[in-house]
């Protein structure tokens, strides 16, 4: 059975991009013949500086206030139920984001497909 190793953003907590690499991996398998394998790409940050812009630290702001006012909202709440979402639906790789990593990736997948536009951005 080949091996298919899909790119894209999966651990962002959007939920457009769950439902995207969902079906983009039930169709490759539906063809047959393939196992699926979503990459699990975390890029490091380019540098590690805070970001101060106001619109940033507004929106962090307003995030926790949400958090504290709303016992409903709760983000790690909303995280392990994204992360038990994907568990469920996909076949997730190790987390790849060296170099070294996505080149031992490359020697186990038989091909690739990018299944977003925003992996470009």
């Amino acid at each position: 059975m080949k091996k298919i190793g899909i790119m894209t953003w999966i651990r962002y907590q959007n939920y457009g991009t769950a439902l995207q690499a969902t079906a983009l991996s039930k169709v490759i398998q539906k063809l047959g013949g393939y196992e699926v394998y979503n990459i699990d790409y975390q890029p490091r940050p380019i540098n590690d500086k805070f970001d101060y812009r106001i619109s940033a630290v507004a929106k962090k702001a307003a995030q926790v206030i949400k958090g504290h006012l709303n016992p409903y909202y709760s983000t790690a709440k909303k995280t392990a139920l994204y992360d038990a979402y994907l568990d469920k639906n996909l076949n997730i790789t190790e987390p790849c984001n060296t170099e070294p990593e996505l080149e031992n990736l490359n020697r186990r997948m038989d091909a690739f497909v990018c299944g977003s536009d925003q992996i470009w951005s």
